[in-house]
């Protein structure tokens, strides 16, 4: 199967070589990828949709890697915390072998805290949005993808994907 393209947000000679995903849909591809029946009961991912998992999942290979920070693999962690305690240790490692490979963006606390968007988003979405001068994000946060847009970032919302597969009549 083909990987999505970016029709609207990016020019494609603009285009990133590599991705990084929020947390929410890298919780959304790690609950996912270890099983699909959890996306229905997981509280923290059941917004979504089986069908919807396919779409990061489809997504990612159109680059070249796909890179994360402590503050995500962190956030993602922690909401894995509400995962059923029987399945807990059993995801944690699958989580851990998931994630193993991927190369980890670090940016000082003490410099994110100085940028205007700690101060509006937060520390993690402030290490997002540095990062998405080079990095494509693709975020399920509406506002965060908006405020990027806006300063010529590189930045596409869960939705703006999820609209590209969605049938046209």
């Amino acid at each position: 199967m083909n990987p999505i393209s970016l029709r609207s947000s990016l020019a494609v000679v603009r285009r990133p070589l590599n991705l990084l995903l929020d947390s929410n849909l890298l919780l959304l591809l790690a609950v996912g990828s270890y099983d699909l029946e959890l996306i229905r009961s997981f509280k923290r991912v059941s917004d979504y949709t089986v069908k919807e998992y396919e779409i990061p999942k489809r997504f990612a290979p159109g680059f070249r890697e796909v890179i994360s920070t402590p503050h995500i693999l962190t956030e993602v962690s922690n909401l894995a915390n509400s995962l059923p305690a029987y399945i807990r240790p059993a995801w944690l490692a699958h989580f851990s072998q998931s994630v193993g490979g991927m190369e980890e963006r670090h940016l000082p606390a003490v410099e994110l805290m100085e940028a205007p968007e700690f101060a509006i988003f937060g520390l993690t979405d402030a290490a997002l949005s540095r990062l998405s001068e080079t990095v494509l994000l693709a975020t399920a946060d509406e506002r965060l993808c908006s405020y990027l847009q806006r300063r010529n970032l590189f930045a596409i919302s869960f939705n703006e994907i999820r609209a590209e597969q969605s049938p046209r009549f």
